[in-house]
């Protein structure tokens, strides 16, 4: 061990000439403004690990509050020794400066690189959002006092046109919205509510900053279609009552360059409102507008839930023909040690595609 080092860089230009350490997700010379603009936000700072003056490993750092976030977690060549010396120098630096709580990866933006260390088992296809390791990462980390705070299913689907008129649901008193560059602003901050509102706690992985929120839409806008971005309004109270947007999946199109997949990052529905059909309602909607009636358009999407998100789940399943692809997990270190830590139990995974 002794010809490893640890530096703490701040520097984003140099951070981001090793970031490809820490992430199979290839990064498009096009993310490099995302990730500038959200490391700036964040105050990121990174631990890179060399060996023989090169750098060999990385993770980066942000924190909020009591919390320090650690992300784009990788060694090259997975070298056991590395990840155990690079995880050892992420809890001591967590320890000297006071953190109650290590929580990661995270590998922001979130909405191109995704959160998570993925499950063994799982689908390896390069796909926005859906990071890949091998499962040495976790088991390490879990060895050394991390204990898994979120498990996250994904689930493949071929997608295709719905015809509402099949279904004895009345939808005459809600309105679907697309939402675009122009009109974001009208709509963000109840967009924001609903999801504060509406989602589990563990769900809510990292600090939900305005200028974060911006970023995540300047990509969608940038590279997506006008109806990647929605809101659903209750008439008769003139109330936006659900919320959701999709990202582009850039690694996978059709024969002639166009885009043809992406992932399906939120799709909120206010609890009051919820139990009443909305999720099919805005799939048969925005299906209309990515899909023409020969059928060109999108063909495929992800969608990331929680495991225990049993409604969202069986929609996927019911409606789309989803199946279970990959899993990922995040982990999380207590300095505090307490026994009232709640903890999810992870089963064997089995992917279905």
């Amino acid at each position: 061990m002794s010809n490893f080092k640890i530096v703490l860089e701040e520097n984003i230009g140099k951070i981001l000439n090793n970031l490809q350490i820490g992430i199979k997700i290839p990064i498009l010379p096009e993310f490099n403004k995302y990730i500038y603009e959200t490391f700036m936000n964040y105050n990121v700072k990174a631990l890179l690990m060399q060996e023989n003056k090169q750098v060999v490993g990385i993770t980066i750092l942000f924190s909020d509050n009591e919390i320090l976030f650690f992300g784009f977690f990788g060694i090259l060549n997975h070298s056991k020794d590395k990840i155990q010396f690079l995880t050892n120098t992420l809890i001591e630096f967590a320890r000297e400066k006071e953190y109650k709580l290590i929580r990661g990866p995270v590998n922001i933006p979130i909405i191109i690189f995704g959160f998570g260390f993925m499950e063994e088992g799982s689908n390896k296809q390069i796909w926005i959002g859906k990071p890949i390791n091998p499962p040495l990462y976790q088991k390490i980390l879990l060895k050394n006092g991390f204990y898994v705070k979120y498990v996250e299913d994904t689930y493949l689907a071929k997608l295709n046109r719905f015809d509402l008129e099949k279904l004895q649901l009345n939808f005459d008193e809600f309105e679907y919205i697309n939402v675009n560059r122009e009109t974001l602003k009208k709509y963000l901050p109840r967009m924001i509510e609903l999801h504060m509102n509406n989602m589990p706690d563990y769900s809510q992985i990292t600090p939900n900053t305005p200028e974060n929120v911006k970023t995540l839409f300047d990509y969608i806008f940038d590279h997506g279609k006008s109806y990647m971005v929605w809101v659903v309004k209750y008439k008769p109270t003139n109330k936006i009552v659900a919320t959701g947007h999709m990202a582009p999946n850039p690694f996978m199109k059709d024969k002639n360059g166009n885009l043809n997949s992406v992932s399906f990052e939120h799709l909120v529905v206010d609890k009051e409102y919820q139990g009443k059909g909305i999720a099919v309602f805005i799939y048969s909607k925005t299906m209309e507008l990515a899909i023409d009636p020969k059928g060109n358009g999108l063909k495929f999407a992800t969608g990331s839930y929680g495991k225990d998100n049993k409604k969202i789940i069986s929609y996927i399943k019911n409606y789309m023909d989803g199946k279970l692809e990959r899993r990922h997990v995040i982990l999380e270190y207590n300095f505090l040690k307490s026994e009232e830590i709640e903890k999810f139990k992870l089963e064997p995974f089995q992917s279905e595609i």
